[in-house]
């Protein structure tokens, strides 16, 4: 993979797999169809922090073969490098070790209830019943966490764990090494700077200029 110390365009492919959500070539106009792409990919993630390296590897592993992140740093980690770590969930192989009476559904109505029920009840939901599967899936991915339960700064109850390691560092250091056995190219120092869709402000996107 070349260094890309200029301005080129990165265009996206169809990819193998329709599940993986990417975005296929489509070009509404002949001045579109004029882009010359310095490269395609079936994927293009912004941003190496915790969600693009994550999102990077399940579009992998959902059966995209092509698949880049481009960071605009000189190295990963966002603001997830950044954090305490601490990760919420109800699992219950922890709280029973814990003696602790909770669940998914407990979170749920502790979480809508101290913000005085203005959050979306459904968008709340889906976040605490899929947070144990967010935990075993960074267990399966190489982060290994510590063996207690806490309440964290800021929460009420206890269900946060911390992972083995530099706090949110923990986090990235795994999905990096994901990203190297699946073949996955981070571009350090790669800002994008413009997001190229069918028409000006509407359509699918097409691609990415980046410098």
């Amino acid at each position: 993979m070349t260094k890309l110390s200029r301005r080129v365009f990165l265009g996206t492919a169809p990819a193998a797999a329709a599940a993986a959500g990417v975005f296929g070539t489509f070009f509404s106009t002949a001045a579109e169809a004029a882009i010359k792409w310095d490269e395609t990919y079936n994927v293009i993630v912004i941003g190496a922090g915790g969600a693009g390296l994550s999102a990077a590897v399940s579009a992998k592993e959902a059966g995209a073969k092509k698949v880049v992140v481009l960071e605009k740093m000189m190295f990963a980690g966002g603001n997830t490098i950044r954090a305490g770590s601490g990760f919420n969930a109800a699992i219950k192989a922890d709280y029973e070790k814990a003696g602790i009476t909770d669940s998914p559904k407990l979170h749920a109505e502790q979480t809508l209830a101290a913000g005085d029920g203005r959050g979306d009840p459904v968008l709340v939901h889906q976040l605490t019943e899929k947070a144990p599967e967010s935990v075993q899936w960074l267990k399966d991915h190489g982060v290994k966490f510590q063996d207690h339960i806490y309440q964290i700064y800021g929460g009420l109850y206890k269900r946060a764990r911390n992972p083995i390691g530099p706090r949110g560092g923990a986090y990235i250091k795994a999905l990096l090494e994901v990203c190297k056995k699946e073949d996955i190219p981070i571009l350090y120092n790669t800002r994008v700077v413009e997001i190229i869709r069918e028409h000006q402000l509407s359509g699918r996107v097409l691609g990415v200029k980046v410098e």
